[in-house]
């Protein structure tokens, strides 16, 4: 796991070196040889990021951040905008392009959400800088081709991947699950009726979080891929299934029916509180993405993970696909965009 971890350290710190140079250079006027010029105004020495990792996700960025000011010499103003998955910091980044004054750059998710930013900014996808170019630079198109495919649009590129999310995932505390005399579920119907035994038996079954609203979305999501299938969720994720497609209806009846298994106090859980619950035996399991794995490694290391498929006598915290789900990655990809004409020049 810490080799994983490193991996995508090094990949967040090459990909994050890249823009730097970018944004360092995009405003220094060009000189010519031909006659003299003046000295070529520096480039920034300050630049604003907007980021939604502000709860224990800001070690990561601030990690992050000290390697790219020490690495480039560019001090950066960090603005955390709290909401998990970014639900919070979107409107708080179109806010300032609209206002014409955007932040030198931003966090954001490939694909269908990035593709809002562009429908929605002023000046569509001139509102923002195409980074092909930077991802050839850093070799990216070699080494990480298919994230980059999932990130294009029209084969452009508005924002540059820094890491890799599974977002169909189940984590099942293994003693709750077994006080119950269950087993991991495979399909939705099995999830129903292990549902079904905690709630008889007084317990949450699914510890979902409704302060940072993202897990609550986040399980509908998940039910829908397994209700719907890959091609009908891209669809949807795009904007292209029918309104009156079958399989909305039954997805949201699954998830309202699995909503009345949540725990009393759902409402003011974020999804690290939600974890924590989890890991204390306060429910049987939270419907979520890999990121709660690094999430117990780093705050529970006495808590042991095990994947569905070895699970150990020692193992506390049961990691399998979300019921149904079995075969598919669903990808959540965190990346960089960069709007022109937002640097802070000092």
């Amino acid at each position: 796991m810490r080799s994983t971890q490193l991996v995508a350290i090094i990949i967040a710190l090459v990909v994050v070196a890249a823009i730097a140079y970018f944004l360092g250079t995009m405003s220094q006027p060009q000189q010519t040889t031909t006659q003299p010029t003046p000295t070529a105004a520096p480039g920034p020495r300050k630049i604003t990021f907007y980021t939604w990792w502000a709860g224990l996700e800001r070690f990561a960025i601030d990690a992050v951040i000290g390697n790219f000011t020490k690495k480039t010499g560019i001090q950066v103003e960090k603005t955390a905008v709290p909401g998990g998955a970014g639900v919070n910091a979107k409107f708080a980044i179109l806010a300032l392009m609209q206002a014409g004054s955007p932040p030198a750059a931003f966090q954001v998710h490939c694909g269908p959400e990035m593709l809002s930013y562009i429908y929605v900014a002023p000046k569509g996808e001139g509102s923002f800088v195409e980074l092909s170019q930077v991802a050839k630079e850093i070799d990216m198109t070699v080494q990480a081709s298919e994230v980059l495919s999932a990130c294009s649009l029209n084969g452009k590129i508005y924002a540059l991947p820094v890491n890799i999310h599974r977002a169909n995932l189940i984590f099942i505390n293994r003693q709750v699950l077994d006080k119950l005399g269950g087993s991991v579920p495979k399909t939705l119907d099995d999830l129903l009726s292990l549902c079904n035994k905690a709630s008889s038996a007084g317990i949450p079954c699914l510890l979902q979080a409704g302060a940072d609203q993202f897990t609550i979305l986040h399980l509908w999501e998940q039910v829908f891929l397994a209700v719907a299938g890959p091609q009908k969720f891209i669809m949807f994720m795009y904007g292209t299934l029918p309104a009156d497609d079958p399989s909305l209806r039954q997805a949201t009846e699954i998830f309202l029916t699995l909503s009345k298994t949540f725990p009393t106090n759902w409402p003011a859980l974020d999804w690290t509180g939600a974890v924590a619950d989890l890991v204390a035996g306060k429910g049987l399991a939270h419907v979520d993405g890999d990121w709660v794995v690094g999430l117990i490694y780093n705050v529970y290391p006495q808590v042991k993970m095990c994947p569905h498929t070895s699970i150990t006598p020692d193992c506390n915290i049961i990691v399998a696909p979300f019921p149904g789900t079995q075969g598919v990655y669903n990808l959540v990809i965190d990346s960089v965009a960069v709007p022109p004409g937002g640097l802070l020049q000092i």
